[in-house]
């Protein structure tokens, strides 16, 4: 996979954060947390897969940040 490939899979995940925004209660939190659980299996397996990938800047640009505020 290229960077094009990290960058398009990290909005996909971050909008999809933004757009829970607009849930209440538990459907928020569920939804969050399901996003969260999706960013971090799939930076283990991009890691698993190139080296050099780097795993906080990943989950940084999915948006881990906005989740955990």
């Amino acid at each position: 996979m290229s960077k094009k490939d990290y960058i398009i899979l990290a909005k996909v995940i971050k909008d999809s954060t933004l757009k829970a925004e607009t849930m209440s209660g538990k459907k928020f939190c569920e939804a969050t947390a399901t996003l969260a659980v999706l960013a971090e299996c799939l930076a283990d397996e991009l890691q698993r897969d190139n080296q050099a990938f780097d795993r906080d800047r990943f989950l940084t640009a999915c948006g881990l940040d906005l989740i955990t505020e």
